[in-house]
């Protein structure tokens, strides 16, 4: 797209949307005024995976705005047409977003980057937290089945079960067990007043023959707080540290195995290009070629990334 030039204060020239739709780089433009840094430097911090020089929320802000390969496609043509000067002019009629982008694109795989940046950024967290959670449901399993009051009072349930279940004529085997779910259903088996369930029988049976019983939630301080994890989140989020740690693999032994041929997608202007700018270097495809455990091991610790 051609640049219009629009009259600012004082009749001067601001820049305007070049290429990207107008509300993306608007709200890019706010994101990435927050973090008062040139954009120069931003693709540096990227490209080293550098996670002193930003935060997780900084970080995560940005993601959101690499560009698109429709985007870098269009920034391409923008910069290289012979209309509205050169490289330097017209990079400075670029709005802020899409400054940003041209930087990003000087970054060989810049979104898988900026993403192990992130999880660079949130894995101590991450982990403490996982462990966290992981602890507390352990320590809650282990109050459970430790709990000598908590286990009487299963054994009277089940002994009051079997007496209900064995009563009457014919021959009836009694259970040996019952499960957790089936807990949830003495208070629906009534008496012959409708009124009195099964719950509270037993409840009257342990008042009468062993009162201590019913302080059994003393022995599970822990089971609470377990109640409120969700595992299957905690199982979510472990596979997701499973597919950043893949990706920062997959990352590390190419950027091992590109040894010192690591040219940009993209040259800011005034800075050399690499030949083949149309290239999707910045492909999530990121082949690795088959390697022995020992000679992955020796690459990845050759290289910063790994």
């Amino acid at each position: 797209a051609a640049a219009v030039p629009s009259g600012g204060a004082g009749g001067a020239s601001r820049n305007v949307v070049q290429v990207i739709d107008p509300k993306r780089a608007n709200n890019g433009g706010i994101i990435l005024a927050r973090l008062r840094m040139s954009y120069d430097d931003m693709a540096k911090v990227v490209e080293r995976i550098d996670e002193t020089a930003m935060t997780a929320n900084q970080a995560q802000g940005i993601i959101e705005y690499m560009p698109t390969l429709a985007e870098r496609n269009s920034l391409r043509e923008y910069m290289k047409a012979s209309e509205n000067g050169g490289s330097a002019a017209k990079f400075e009629r670029l709005c802020e977003c899409e400054k940003f982008m041209v930087a990003m694109m000087t970054v060989t795989q810049s979104k898988r980057k900026i993403r192990a940046l992130l999880f660079k950024l949130q894995f101590r967290g991450c982990i403490h937290d996982l462990a966290h959670d992981v602890f507390t449901i352990e320590k809650a399993c282990d109050e459970l089945s430790n709990s000598a009051r908590l286990r009487k009072l299963f054994g009277i349930v089940l002994n009051i079960g079997n007496r209900l279940n064995t009563a009457g004529p014919g021959q009836k085997r009694k259970a040996g067990a019952f499960t957790v779910k089936s807990l949830l259903k003495l208070n629906q088996a009534k008496a012959f007043d409708n009124k009195t369930t099964f719950l509270h029988y037993v409840v009257l049976v342990v008042r009468r023959n062993s009162e201590e019983l019913l302080d059994f939630k003393e022995d599970l301080p822990t089971v609470p707080k377990a109640d409120k994890i969700f595992w299957d989140q905690c199982v979510a989020e472990l596979e997701e540290v499973e597919t950043q740690l893949e990706n920062v693999r997959k990352l590390a032994l190419h950027e091992a195995g590109s040894g010192s041929d690591k040219t940009p997608a993209y040259a800011l202007p005034g800075k050399s290009k690499r030949p083949a700018e149309d290239d999707d270097v910045d492909s999530d495809d990121l082949s690795v070629e088959s390697m022995s455990l020992e000679e992955e091991v020796a690459l990845l610790r050759s290289t910063k990334v790994g």
